[in-house]
């Protein structure tokens, strides 16, 4: 076996190998993750099997890579496994012995919504932190110290529009938010209590945002203010109602292409200075962005792959990008298992990236009688692979499935970067008051408003969206085996045609 495994040693193999681990500890955190406590016979069971099925490859040649991937993902499940075990487990009886007036610290940029605002606030001497629902009348700023009086309850789950139940609770307690606090008066007893730094980034955001809103009005500054630096809080909630009937919900965060667009702006600023410290500059400067722009779950997904795909142009080796998904996605679930079952947004995050890698090869075997002007078949790969890996999850979740996502990502997505780019140079020379600021402004305006009126037209069209009803659970399981088949298979091919041509 030791043979073997020197013959083995490609870099497609070690790839393969963390793959399939990743793959087994994903099993494992998603088991058990809602026990939050790591279940001693299973563990018990994946070390037993990993030992046995390391033995059987040792002596069987004919099937030992099998054999060693079952291994491999018998450990990575007991990694898992005694991941979720390091969980801390919130009592939720300490919302009710919170007192109902109690003083902590904003720890997060206020969202603004349509009727209210939220503080997420971390009460003194307290692991845990509340939701405060506070009025539109006085402005909150990230580090202010406050007072809240008033009713402090746990959050109740509720039904959505398809009958299942939402797991508020958990969704909030991935953020660590173990209690909601309503109806009370807020009194600011400090400022600037938070991190430097953070508060720094944050006001250079603010100003970024009144930028974008002196050379844009509403509702197209919003939009831009959510495509370049992920902030929602000031869109109409008629509108994001349009984007997500219309399967373009991911036009408005902060995506991949961002980043990517970001890190590499940052490599050639810095790579005079030698690859080494480029890279290291690279990954500070896309923290620092990310801590402005707000940690959300798609923007660190975004940021991991964009750190890997920059470590790799550094070492001068091949970017797998499918590889750095699945790391990127297994690194934050380490740090926060929660985020795997209870964040829709990532789960959504990381299944329309993962169809962005591996469905155009399928899809471009099967539309070469499109013509590739202007790369309007590489789009239609990309935009139905997309589709595909969110289609059965979007079903599971919301009981409805888009008709319109492929006609409105097409008259969408490829106008995406042109748009990036000219409400970057908005801000950058409106940052200086150049009047030059205007010219691409003004571009910026008219894409943008085509970006609206394609997601209204398409939202409102009265078969934009069916509803699906009883989508069970094993029906996306089913779902994800035969595309994960599909997938499978058209490797396969591929390798095959490549090795008799």
């Amino acid at each position: 076996m030791l043979n073997w495994l020197r013959n083995e040693t490609s870099l497609s193999f070690w790839r393969r190998s963390l793959f399939v681990f990743i793959l087994g500890f994903l099993i494992g955190v998603a088991l058990d993750v809602n026990l939050s406590s790591g279940n001693q016979v299973f563990m018990a069971m994946a070390t037993l099997w990993g030992v046995i099925f390391v033995f059987l490859a040792w002596f069987y040649s004919l099937s030992r890579t099998w054999l060693l991937a079952v291994s491999l993902i018998c450990f990575g499940f007991l990694a898992g496994q005694i991941r979720v075990g390091q969980l801390i487990v919130f009592d939720q009886s300490l919302c009710s012995q919170l007192p109902n007036s109690f003083a902590g610290i904003v720890v997060a940029e206020p969202i603004e919504g349509q009727f209210n605002q939220r503080l997420i606030v971390q009460p003194n001497d307290k692991n845990f932190k509340v939701l405060v629902f506070a009025d539109q009348k006085n402005v909150w700023h990230y580090g202010d110290q406050i007072r809240f009086q008033g009713r402090v309850e746990k959050p109740v789950n509720f039904l959505t529009d398809n009958g299942q139940e939402f797991d508020y609770q958990n969704y909030l307690l991935k953020d660590e938010i173990l209690c909601v606090a309503r109806g009370g008066q807020i009194e600011i007893l400090a400022h600037d209590r938070g991190s430097l730094v953070i508060g720094k980034l944050l006001a250079t955001k603010n100003k970024l945002l009144t930028t974008i809103n002196h050379y844009l009005s509403e509702p197209e500054s919003s939009l831009l203010a959510g495509i370049l630096l992920g902030y929602r809080s000031s869109l109409d909630k008629k509108v994001a109602e349009d984007y997500r009937r219309a399967s373009l919900s991911h036009i408005l965060v902060l995506s991949g292409q961002n980043i990517s667009i970001v890190a590499g702006v940052l490599m050639v600023l810095f790579g005079w200075l030698g690859a080494l410290p480029a890279f290291g500059l690279t990954v500070l400067g896309l923290i620092l962005f990310v801590l402005m722009v707000g940690s959300g779950a798609s923007v660190i997904r975004a940021t991991i792959m964009g750190i890997l795909a920059a470590l790799a142009r550094a070492s001068g080796r091949p970017y797998a990008g499918g590889l750095a998904l699945v790391t990127a996605g297994a690194v934050m679930i380490f740090f926060n298992p929660r985020l795997l079952v209870f964040d829709l947004g990532f789960q959504l995050s990381f299944l329309a990236t993962l169809g962005v890698f591996y469905g155009p090869p399928f899809f471009k075997r099967w539309l070469k009688f499109i013509p590739d002007w202007w790369q309007i078949r590489e789009i239609i790969s990309i935009t139905l692979g997309a589709i595909l890996f969110t289609s059965p999850w979007l079903a599971y979740s919301f009981g409805q499935w888009s008709l319109v996502a492929l006609p409105a990502n097409l008259l969408v997505v490829p106008l995406v970067s042109l748009t990036m780019f000219l409400g970057f140079m908005t801000i950058v020379l409106g940052w200086f008051n150049l009047p030059l600021a205007w010219l691409p402004a003004f571009f910026t305006h008219w894409l943008l408003w085509w970006n609206l009126k394609v997601a209204s037209f398409f939202s409102h069209l009265p078969w934009s969206v069916i509803t699906v009803k009883n989508f069970s659970f094993l029906a996306v399981i089913g779902c994800y085996l035969a595309i994960g088949l599909i997938v499978f298979l058209n490797q396969h091919q591929l390798k095959s045609d490549s090795t008799t041509s």
